[in-house]
């Protein structure tokens, strides 16, 4: 299993500076229908829940998918992935395109909070 080091994401004055990152162990072959169920469901309802796509990468040699999410607080992480999952529009949505396979056979799920005057990613600057 690959591992993730999160090291920093940045606290921006205008913007709460509260993360998951979410490691998924995708099922041997369903990697894309997992990237459909980001691209066509999760990610276009992330903002009706308090959430923010900071980011999605895959690693195809190991059936890894990570993402990251902006919230509002850390102790808001939990309750915007709970209201998520329980939207029907999630629920009728998931249900369509997993088909009854099973597509994610575990997730891990580590917060972090940004540290003040360090860019979130690489060669980011900050606004």
């Amino acid at each position: 299993m690959t591992t993730v080091t999160a090291t920093a994401l940045a606290q921006f004055p205008d913007r709460p500076s509260a993360y998951d990152l979410r490691v998924y162990h995708v099922a041997e072959e369903e990697l894309e229908t997992l990237e459909r169920v980001l691209r066509e469901l999760a990610l276009p309802m992330m903002p009706d829940h308090g959430m923010e796509a900071i980011g999605v990468w895959a690693d195809r040699g190991s059936n890894m998918l990570y993402q990251i999410s902006r919230h509002d607080s850390l102790e808001a992480i939990k309750g915007n992935w709970d209201r998520l999952h329980a939207d029907p529009r999630w629920q009728a949505g998931l249900k369509a395109l997993r088909q009854d396979r099973i597509v994610v056979q575990g997730v891990r799920t580590t917060l972090l909070t940004g540290i003040a005057g360090l860019p979130p990613f690489a060669g980011a600057t900050a606004a």
